[in-house]
């Protein structure tokens, strides 16, 4: 990246418990994701509320943290591009190594993606076969096991559809 930027990358730690309970963690970021899934929550009118399903919540933070990977990734492409104007009009040696930084951040940040296509992958592999009823009835249900909803399975399909982007 340009000299003036700076990447940085925060762990975050998400539970989904079986009492419909989400339980995140976050390095440093929590404002950036959390503040604007509260403000859904808030609202009576965002399904997020409606639906009353910790697994929305969990791919709303997922979401959010894709989301904020997207500029990031247009940057780096806004970079490759000005370096292979620079390569065909003046080349010069120092382009190899701006060209072999930007590779290595780049493999990095796809270092940090790769598990999160991997978990969306493994939430959709648990989402439940039962119907929309049901499933708000299982929800209530204090005893239940950690249910992905099918709401939820084709929203972490979008969600996956920005990692590919990514």
């Amino acid at each position: 990246m340009q000299d003036d930027m700076v990447l940085t990358i925060h762990q975050v730690a998400m539970f989904i418990t079986s009492d419909n309970t989400v339980i995140a963690f976050f390095e440093q970021s929590a404002d950036d994701v959390e503040l604007p899934i509260l403000e859904r929550l808030t609202s009576s009118t965002t399904i997020l509320r409606q639906s009353c399903d910790a697994s929305m919540v969990a791919q709303a933070i997922i979401d959010a943290i894709i989301d904020m990977a997207i500029p990031v990734t247009a940057c780096y492409a806004d970079v490759v591009g000005d370096l292979e104007v620079d390569v065909l009009t003046h080349p010069n040696i120092k382009h190899t190594k701006s060209l072999y930084v930007i590779i290595s951040e780049i493999n990095k940040m796809y270092s940090f993606v790769a598990p999160i296509q991997a978990l969306i992958n493994s939430l959709r592999d648990h989402k439940t076969k039962l119907s929309g009823e049901q499933v708000s009835r299982e929800l209530q249900n204090p005893h239940s096991s950690v249910i992905i909803s099918p709401m939820t399975d084709t929203y972490l399909g979008d969600v996956y559809d920005h990692c590919v982007l990514i």
